[in-house]
């Protein structure tokens, strides 16, 4: 069965909450991958703009099961108000060393 991965990217610190709700839909986890924003500047200090924190998860599962976990998450996160982080879907081509998942 063919596979994809869900990226999702949120504020720092909102990460957890992301893998706990994909999990409450069927997965078996994510990876945690940190960042930087360079949209919106979130503040500045002593003149110095501040770089939000960002942390862009990624979750590998079956083709069947991504809108289940995609609208968890969706939900969970209210991704439908600016600002909460945003979510897509990218077809894989190939996956190997993923013991939950097995290779095509």
């Amino acid at each position: 069965m063919a596979k994809q991965a869900i990226f999702v990217i949120v504020p720092g610190g909102k990460a957890e909450t992301v893998i706990q709700a994909a999990e409450s839909a069927g997965s078996s986890g994510g990876t945690i991958i940190h960042a930087r924003g360079r949209g919106e500047v979130a503040s500045s200090f002593l003149a110095i703009e501040v770089e939000p924190e960002r942390e862009i998860v990624m979750i590998v599962a079956e083709e069947a099961e991504i809108a289940k976990i995609s609208k968890a998450i969706y939900r969970e996160m209210d991704l439908n108000i600016r600002g909460q982080g945003l979510l897509f879907v990218l077809p894989l081509a190939r996956v190997e060393g993923l013991a939950s998942l097995s290779a095509d």
